[in-house]
């Protein structure tokens, strides 16, 4: 039991030295919940994780499950040395931020009276063992309900597991009301002003459907000469099939001749003001349980055109603050597109009900005090 009045002392276990949607999303509850809530990250040395915690002060122990050449170590080895850095650390709860995390902390929980928890970031399948690890968790945290919902299906406990929708920052992601700054970014890019800029955000894989947005840019750059596309994210896979997937679409561009109108800008950390700089938001995932680039655009004020998959439908509501379309449907993914291209007073009637849905519903001050209620009842058990 955590004393009254006394911040929760947390340790969270992150699998990658990578920062991408489940580690934005956890960075900025606790960031909303500093004084309430002492984080003690266990994560890889190295990488942008690393240095996001060094820049936001956060106590970061230097851990990892796999060896310096990347191979994951033996599981008692790594439940040995976890469960020896944790008794000298003494958390009131133990959080693992991914699924195969959770697995992790499952099999701690079954060999010592830590009080351990996990969140759901995926939509995958699961192996019978996988779901007897995540099953003795104390608790079970689910982005969506759509998550929710396809674990249930797996095995996953019902009684364990509850939704914690993520939340957004809606002061570090609004509308833009500075000419100035919506522009500075246009020119570094040699993008007109009057230009209309579609932003797509997202890891370079066949999970976020890049490929099927690929195949709707050459009609859309002929219909509309003032379009410009920002393509922002990189491919962390190094398997062949990932490789030639990335190099599938650029060369899938260059035979259309659209590469001058499409801007690959890797990974980027002024989020914010990338979306100051573009028009809409266009989001051709095949699979997303809770996608984090639909809140900051939405509380952007960004028209979105979007996948009806996971629990994208949770976040915003087709035909009144984004449009959905099916997966794997480049057709209607780039008439969607076409409609809010055609009109702007559409553009702008979407964006803002965009934004009015992540006030009433993902502002990050509400959803972080969710997430620790959940986690105080946890421990006062």
């Amino acid at each position: 039991m955590c004393p009254v009045g006394a911040p929760l002392r947390v340790a969270i276990l992150c699998e990658f030295g990578t920062v991408n949607g489940g580690e934005r999303s956890l960075l900025a509850a606790l960031d909303a919940l500093k004084g309430e809530v002492d984080p003690i990250f266990l994560a890889p040395a190295e990488g942008q994780l690393a240095i996001e915690l060094k820049r936001g002060d956060r106590r970061h122990l230097p851990w990892s499950v796999r060896d310096s050449k990347g191979v994951r170590g033996e599981r008692s080895r790594v439940l040995s040395d976890l469960r020896q850095r944790l008794t000298r650390e003494c958390p009131n709860l133990v959080h693992a931020n991914s699924l195969a995390m959770g697995r992790l902390t499952g099999q701690l929980a079954r060999t010592s009276e830590l009080c351990c928890t996990a969140h759901l970031r995926d939509i995958i399948g699961l192996s019978a063992t996988a779901v007897a690890d995540l099953n003795s968790n104390r608790a079970l945290y689910a982005v969506s309900s759509a998550t929710r919902e396809f674990h249930i299906g797996q095995g996953i406990d019902a009684a364990r597991v509850r939704v914690l929708h993520n939340g957004v920052d809606l002061d570090r992601f609004s509308p833009s009301s500075s000419p100035t700054a919506r522009n500075s970014l246009r020119r570094q890019l040699h993008i007109p002003d009057s230009a209309v800029v579609a932003v797509t955000i997202g890891q370079i894989g066949l999970r976020k459907g890049l490929d099927v947005l690929a195949a709707s840019v050459p009609e859309l750059a002929r219909k509309y000469p003032e379009l410009h596309f920002l393509w922002i994210g990189e491919r962390y896979s190094k398997k062949d099939e990932a490789v030639a997937f990335e190099t599938d679409i650029h060369r899938q561009l260059c035979d259309a001749g659209v590469t001058s109108r499409v801007h690959w800008m890797g990974y980027r950390e002024d989020i914010p003001e990338i979306l100051e700089a573009a028009d809409l938001l266009i989001h051709p995932a095949r699979q997303e349980p809770l996608g984090r680039v639909l809140l900051e655009a939405a509380a952007a004020g960004l028209p979105i055109v979007a996948t009806a998959v996971g629990g994208t439908p949770e976040i915003v509501i087709d035909g009144e603050s984004c449009l959905l379309v099916p997966a794997d449907d480049a057709a209607a993914l780039g008439s969607a597109v076409s409609s809010l291209l055609a009109d702007a007073t559409w553009r702008r009637v979407l964006g803002q009900a965009a934004r009015n849905r992540m006030q009433a519903h993902f502002g990050i001050r509400d959803r972080a005090q969710e997430l620790l209620a959940a986690w105080r009842e946890i421990v006062d058990r």
